[in-house]
């Protein structure tokens, strides 16, 4: 069983896939919350920090450049020819810090761009 994101994951995870532009909706089945992604009347389970193809698609789609080193995993942006680089510790699941990486670099992507409107 899949343990239950905190509010801050769960909205970590709704930013990054609106960075990519997909329509979200957050669902709760008794004390498990999660976020679905939908095209048209298409909606799936999106959760790119548990999912490699979730995290890849992510990638792709908010076009991050993303390193794998021996310590780290980063991840970078670059709204409007500003780099956005974000760095997590490799430790003992590299698959897991690249998703984390991943998801983060997205979801401050669309920070960076609420801020953008707001100014």
């Amino acid at each position: 069983m899949m343990k239950p994101y905190s509010k801050e994951e769960i909205e970590l995870i709704e930013a990054a896939a609106h960075a990519a532009g997909y329509d979200v909706r957050r669902f709760r089945v008794r004390e498990l919350e999660v976020v679905h992604v939908g095209v048209g009347d298409q909606w799936a389970l999106f959760d790119p920090k548990r999912h490699d193809g979730d995290a890849f698609r992510l990638q792709i789609d908010c076009r991050l450049s993303v390193n794998v080193g021996r310590e780290h995993a980063i991840a970078t942006a670059y709204p409007g020819g500003v780099a956005l680089t974000l760095l997590e510790a490799i430790g003992d699941n590299a698959s897991a810090a690249v998703r984390l990486v991943i998801t983060r670099a997205a979801a401050a992507l669309y920070e960076h761009h609420q801020a953008a409107v707001a100014a």
